[in-house]
């Protein structure tokens, strides 16, 4: 129960950081583009040299473009919300032990089962970074298994099957079905279509701040006076 109890502290610990880590990021990045567009801004109604200034907005926008393409990979806010998920559920681990600690003595079918299951919740939130994180783009949605399969069976008792008949296992058994039927099709479906929404939105960002860059790029070439006599950049249609 103690070990339990320090991961409830460590994830909880390491989610209040990667939540700094996801503000900082996103500030840093709003700043720079803010900074970048007002740059470029000052770049085109300029009638003078700005081509210093043309030249930081583009380093800036190059900043932006490499920022967003390791944000949008490793997702700061989805690695937050993954140890507040194992923080939940380790709670909910620590209260069962409690709870049958309170009832009574365990035995060595409990004290393994709940062994596989912190084991089972350490490998369904790894904490290091690399190697190890969890893919933020899948193929496929599935649903989430954090327990596992083989769960413990209730002792029967000389009233029944501790408690319970079969009139409550069969209405039980209809509850789960409907679940999965219906349920369960629901929410894939709703992730399904958050992933595809979320892709689209990991790769847009880059994008559009690279097409900025290279627009930047060659834009002071084009509007700035020479101190030669040549003619002003202009295109013939």
């Amino acid at each position: 129960m103690e070990a339990v109890a320090d991961r409830i502290e460590m994830h909880k610990n390491i989610g209040d950081q990667r939540n700094k880590w996801n503000s900082l990021l996103r500030n840093s990045i709003n700043a720079l583009t803010l900074v970048a567009a007002t740059m470029a801004g000052i770049t085109s109604m300029s009638e003078g040299d700005a081509i210093a200034v043309a030249l930081s907005s583009t380093a800036m926008y190059v900043a932006v473009t490499r920022m967003l393409s390791i944000v949008n990979k490793i997702q700061p806010s989805q690695l937050a919300e993954e140890q507040c998920n194992a923080t939940r559920l380790f709670k909910q681990l620590h209260n069962q032990i409690q709870t049958i600690l309170s009832i009574g003595n365990p035995n060595l079918i409990l004290v393994k089962e709940f062994m596989d299951k912190v084991l089972a919740l350490d490998r369904a939130f790894p904490l290091p970074l690399l190697g190890a994180m969890l893919d933020k783009f899948p193929a496929t949605v599935e649903p989430a298994v954090w327990w596992p399969h083989n769960g413990r069976k209730q002792p029967k008792t000389s009233k029944g099957y501790n408690g319970w008949n079969g009139k409550l296992e069969e209405e039980m058994r209809e509850i789960v079905n409907v679940i999965k039927r219906k349920d369960e099709e629901e929410y894939l479906n709703m992730g399904e279509k958050a992933l595809k929404f979320n892709k689209i939105l990991a790769m847009s960002g880059p994008v559009l701040t690279g097409v900025v860059r290279r627009w930047l790029a060659t834009k002071p070439y084009c509007g700035i006076p020479s101190t030669t006599t040549a003619a002003p950049c202009s295109r013939a249609y």
